[in-house]
């Protein structure tokens, strides 16, 4: 809280000196490792160009961060039950796709639906509750690191979709249903502060335009 109040004065002596409401400082946001992708580094980029003065600070962990505690001024999660001291602004619906490699279907099959799942080897993140049945050969606490297991045909994953429509669309993964496994929602969690800072609610606000 004392990093916040001290952040907060900074901002109002700089805006104070340079006669400038621009949103302005260091942004430090904590995402899933799974955001390292094109798709959202181009948003990012996008969001830099607009507002130049405020320098982003971006950590990648799949693990749920204390905000206060560890300095951040805002998460993005894909929760259902974001924590009661925070706020969360719901930004976009996230899909969940069960994939496998060519070479991994050419030699077991597809399962025809969901309770053929159990039959098949598949790779599973150790950082939530079982997503998927069957028998795990490989855990990883990295989204990235699964994806490189699925293509090389170690078993079947349930991967979000930002992370491999690359993929899907060069053929290097095979979408095993015509639908999506889960769709779940991505937030903007932040601390419930009476003062919002600006910095903060301008990134909030980009993420709602840029993500609808």
């Amino acid at each position: 809280e004392c990093r916040h109040a001290l952040d907060t004065l900074a901002t109002a002596k700089a805006q104070a000196q340079h006669a400038t409401d621009s949103p302005q400082g260091k942004l430090r946001v904590i995402a899933p490792i799974w955001f390292a992708t094109p798709l959202f580094v181009a948003a990012l980029a996008k969001f830099q160009r607009q507002f130049p003065n405020i320098q982003l600070s971006v950590n990648l962990d799949n693990r749920f961060t204390n905000l206060v505690a560890d300095g951040y001024d805002i998460a993005l999660r894909v929760s259902t039950q974001p924590h009661d001291q925070l706020i969360a602004r719901p930004l976009s619906k996230i899909r969940f796709e069960c994939v496998a490699s060519p070479s991994f279907i050419a030699q077991y099959g597809k399962p025809a639906t969901k309770d053929d799942l159990n039959r098949f080897n598949c790779v599973v993140p150790n950082y939530v509750e079982r997503v998927i049945p069957g028998t795990i050969v490989a855990d990883s606490n990295n989204t990235l690191m699964l994806a490189e297991m699925t293509k090389a045909g170690m078993g079947l994953a349930i991967l979000p979709h930002w992370l491999i429509q690359t993929d899907l669309t060069s053929g290097t993964l095979v979408q095993v249903f015509d639908h999506p496994m889960n769709e779940l929602t991505l937030h903007a969690v932040y601390v419930n502060r009476q003062f919002l800072s600006s910095k903060v609610r301008s990134f909030i606000d980009f993420l709602v335009a840029e993500l609808k």
